[in-house]
């Protein structure tokens, strides 16, 4: 749905509408997704309707239309925090519209996680994650509204869509959790292993309201974990961004629970990566189809204004090549094709992110740092293994693909400061080539 159809005659709520559209131009960078038609449907009614727009969702985007707006609108952001925190409190000591809560605490959660507030951010998430575990979010297995087992805490959906809008909220949160695990290097929230996750991956919206999520056969997390070549059935329902981007970082997460060396390895480690692998690589493969069916060129505006679709698979495929960057290392340094096939890997994942960049910067999520960090150790190694072979010229071209990657590690800090500091930068330390700069970023 376009934003030109957002509902601006509600004069009195004019600055409240500003600021939510600003957030939505970039709610794809938060994980969180849902109906819009929905979305707006509610907006429209009443705040005294019990199906209307908690103040505490409400609050949260405008937290961050306050984050995301010109600088001016920033010295709001304490404001809108406070009402947000009130708001939470009312909305869970009366259990009303929980749901709404559970996106409105999760997106407080990684405001607090780009604030630098760690601890509080983690505390907003656990508690979110832990509520919608109670709420059965992470059990549903079909979308067939009658059959769903949602807890009575949470109002009962009236169709697919709606049920739909709790699925991705699932998914948010899944990704959430195992990002903020990697990068803050604490526990996960959710059990490591996946298994015990039964929801399906997420649909397109617009699948739910036709009835083709409904018919569609299973698919979940054991995907992850079964040979491509074993899989019965290849479902295209759920070929789409928001499960790619879910399926991408549940395997990144996974290759970070793998031992480093195949003599670290038993037999059923090996064949995990080799399954880990080969399930990768199928993705990235049918992400890639996709993306040249439906969007040789990127853009913004897909479907609707700033609807965040190519910004979705942007991360989706660089996560995806992250995942496999870290599993083709384990083999890397004794064979030649794996060696190979990761370098040329790290080279799709920079000019996928070099190609964002020039369209808009903003189609580049946070977390996409990962990548290009990943990236940049691929190329520095080659640097280091082409100086041992004495091949200067050969070296000094690759230290320019260093560079490339640095270049969009410069970007994205830019614009979230708070990855100076943390490990994924600060690792590339060790080879040597931007210590000074990196050094300096992690003393402010």
């Amino acid at each position: 749905m376009s934003f030109s159809h957002s509902p601006t005659a509600r004069k009195p709520h004019t600055s409240t509408l500003w600021r939510v559209n600003v957030f939505l131009k970039r709610r794809s960078h938060n994980f969180m997704a849902w109906s819009m038609s929905k979305f707006w449907a509610a907006y429209k009614l009443p705040p005294s309707h019990p199906e209307s727009i908690h103040p505490a969702f409400l609050n949260a985007m405008c937290l961050y239309g306050c984050s995301y707006g010109p600088s001016s609108t920033r010295v709001y952001e304490p404001l809108f925090y406070a009402r947000l925190q009130r708001s939470l409190a009312d909305c869970l000591a009366s259990a009303d519209r929980l749901h709404d809560f559970m996106r409105a605490s999760a997106l407080a959660a990684v405001y607090c996680f780009h604030r630098k507030r760690y601890a509080v951010g983690q505390n907003h998430l656990a508690a979110t994650i832990h509520l919608a575990v109670a709420c059965g979010l992470d059990k549903i297995d079909s979308c067939d509204v009658s059959s769903a087992s949602i807890s009575r805490l949470l109002r009962s959906p009236r169709d697919a869509t709606d049920l739909g809008d709790m699925i991705h909220t699932w998914w948010g949160l899944f990704c959430m959790d195992r990002i903020a695990s990697t990068l803050l290097e604490c526990p996960t929230t959710i059990p490591e292993n996946d298994d015990v996750i039964t929801t399906i991956w997420p649909c397109k919206f617009e699948d739910y309201a036709s009835g083709q999520a409904i018919h569609a056969a299973y698919s979940g997390t054991a995907s992850l974990r079964t040979p491509p070549g074993d899989l019965t059935i290849a479902v295209s329902v759920y070929e789409n961004v928001y499960a790619f981007r879910a399926k991408s970082v549940g395997l990144l997460f996974h290759t970070m629970t793998l031992t480093p060396s195949h003599q670290e390895r038993n037999v059923d480690q090996i064949r995990d990566t080799r399954i880990t692998i080969d399930v990768a690589s199928r993705l990235s493969e049918i992400m890639v189809a996709y993306r040249q069916e439906m969007c040789p060129t990127f853009s913004c505006t897909r479907y609707c204004e700033n609807d965040g679709h190519d910004s979705t698979l942007i991360f989706a495929m660089t996560t995806c090549y992250t995942a496999l960057i870290r599993l083709l290392t384990v083999s890397a340094d004794k064979d030649q094709g794996s060696y190979q096939r990761r370098l040329k890997i790290a080279r799709d994942c920079v000019a996928l992110g070099a190609e964002a960049y020039s369209t808009d910067p903003h189609l580049a999520a946070p977390c996409i740092v990962f990548a290009w960090c990943a990236s940049y150790e691929v190329f520095a190694w080659e640097v280091v293994r082409l100086n041992k072979l004495g091949e200067g010229e050969a070296a000094t071209a690759a230290l320019l693909e260093v560079e490339a990657a640095m270049n969009l590690i410069r970007r994205l800090v830019q614009i979230f400061e708070t990855f100076k500091k943390k490990w994924p930068v600060q690792n590339l330390q060790r080879f040597n080539i931007h210590k000074a700069e990196l050094a300096k970023w992690s003393k402010h």
